[in-house]
């Protein structure tokens, strides 16, 4: 990075771009928090597969 990045922005890519900012990943991350910890990986990823698409953070 050359430059600096604008506090509560999220950057990706090369070069970086802002794309999106940490309040709206925080507020996203509360709504869809659940404990992963005791799932295997099998019950992990069929969790993961039975959510919509929108709970996951979009360009």
């Amino acid at each position: 990075m050359t430059k600096s990045i604008p506090d509560g922005k999220i950057v990706a890519g090369n070069p970086a771009k802002i794309v999106g900012e940490t309040i709206d990943f925080v507020n996203k991350i509360r709504n869809i928090s659940v404990s992963t910890k005791t799932m295997n990986y099998s019950e992990k990823k069929t969790f993961l597969l039975s959510l919509n698409d929108d709970k996951f953070i979009k360009k």
